[in-house]
């Protein structure tokens, strides 16, 4: 499954991108439109619908 990280100790945009959106955690998993926040394997499994 292709993905994109993005480390926000090395890419000040990620970081602001996350703070603007309200998260103050991390890791946070975008899936599409929908965010989980920290590493959830059910929720990330019901997100990609597997």
């Amino acid at each position: 499954m292709p993905f994109v990280e993005r480390n926000i100790g090395d890419d000040p945009a990620a970081r602001d991108e996350l703070i603007n959106a309200g998260f103050r955690a991390v890791p946070v998993i975008r899936v599409g439109d929908q965010s989980v926040i920290g590493f959830t394997p059910v929720q990330l499994r019901k997100l990609l619908g597997i």
